[in-house]
């Protein structure tokens, strides 16, 4: 009759039925037992043969069976009462390279590659069980891995578009970068050598390059001829030395209006914080938590494995079940204000250890994430059933 295995056809009744290989003759017949409890979405810990509700739940007229395939040329091999699970757990013990996981939320399977850069690659192939095509691995769209950005030459990297090669001065000491073939890590390790009175480093988490005066004398940047600094995101002017605390006998005049600022910031701060968003932009809230969490951790000199943090009559807590994330106390506030006003100086602006200097850093770090920020989907669907 010129039907095609895999092929769904709908009954009278709505029910979608496929059919695999094999033959039939004319007045052949056949019952299909229909449970209304069988699952419909792909059970991982179900063996490729059980049948019913302990059916894998594959898509109709889609099968697993005794045989192999290959991830990267490693041969994976395949038993008919195996399951999902059993097979990623034969990956990633074998010697393939690749971290193999099911996605619950999406019925992904994901195959990751182990070696950074975007040189390594996954193949897979040479199947004879049905898994690749069962769970879509086949038609699989490769993603591939990036390159450590610190070690590419500067021109190759797109965040540095604004360097040129040229010239730079770091405390009036003249050094060069060739774009075309320096890397970060050189500039670095340059500038470290050159005696010019600064550190460099560049945190791969916050994606910031950075220099630390390594004298008390103040530390002058210039871009020179090649837009070195401003490229990196790097103010070039004179940054005067710092001092650690706050002068001796300081007050505050107007107390009022700073603790009505406090009160503004809290509620924003609430705001940003207890929002009920998408789980679509829950990665970047994530983000978002984490990085002021850090912010104020350092300020307040807090136990990173803590989540209360208290000092003047200001409290944040970042419990997800806490009812604010920020707390102002202001008849103890005023007290530190009066008896310790030099102290309370110290936490919220003392240089670029206080509060608002480190918040300040949260949210120019935050803006590059955020505006950076993506993700990318890799594997393959394993369908849901109908």
């Amino acid at each position: 009759i010129g039907y095609s295995a895999g092929t769904e056809v709908t009954a009278s009744n709505g029910l979608t039925l496929a059919l695999g290989n094999g033959t039939a003759q004319l007045n052949d017949s056949f019952t299909v037992d229909v449970f209304a409890s069988v699952g419909g979405v792909v059970d991982t810990t179900s063996a490729f043969n059980g049948t019913g509700n302990s059916d894998p739940n594959f898509d109709p007229g889609v099968s697993v069976g005794a045989g192999s395939f290959e991830v990267n040329g490693v041969t994976i091999d395949v038993k008919a009462n195996d399951s999902i699970d059993k097979v990623l757990g034969k990956i990633n013990s074998s010697a393939a390279g690749v971290t193999a996981l099911f996605d619950a939320a999406t019925e992904r399977l994901v195959l990751t590659q182990e070696t950074p850069g975007s040189a390594a690659t996954i193949t897979v192939g040479n199947d004879t069980s049905g898994f690749l095509a069962a769970t879509k691995l086949d038609l699989a769209t490769v993603v591939a891995g990036t390159d450590d950005e610190r070690t590419l030459a500067i021109g190759d990297v797109a965040a540095f578009a604004g360097i040129s090669s040229g010239t730079f001065s770091i405390n009036g000491v003249q050094l060069t970068v060739d774009v075309l073939n320096d890397s970060l890590n050189d500039l670095i390790a340059r500038i470290d050598a050159s005696g010019a009175g600064a550190d460099a480093a560049f945190d791969a988490a916050t994606g910031r390059f950075s220099l630390t005066a390594t004298t008390t004398a103040a530390l002058t940047l210039s871009d020179g001829t090649s837009g070195l600094f401003t490229g990196l995101d790097v103010l070039a002017t004179t940054y005067q030395p710092e001092r650690d605390e706050s002068p001796a006998g300081i007050a505050f005049r107007d107390g009022a209006k700073v603790r009505s600022r406090l009160d503004e910031f809290g509620e924003a701060l609430d705001d940003l914080l207890r929002a009920t968003l998408g789980e679509e932009v829950e990665p970047a809230v994530t983000a978002v938590r984490d990085r002021l969490r850090e912010a104020f951790v350092g300020a307040f000199d807090g136990d990173v494995d803590d989540e209360v943090f208290s000092s003047a009559g200001i409290r944040f807590d970042f419990d997800r079940d806490a009812s604010r994330a920020f707390d102002l106390q202001r008849p103890s506030l005023r007290l530190s204000m009066e008896r310790d006003a030099s102290g309370v100086f110290t936490l919220l602006a003392g240089g670029r250890k206080g509060l608002v200097a480190r918040l300040d850093d949260a949210f120019r770090d935050l803006d590059r994430t955020l505006r950076d920020f993506a993700t990318e989907d890799t594997g393959s669907l394993v369908d849901r059933s109908a």
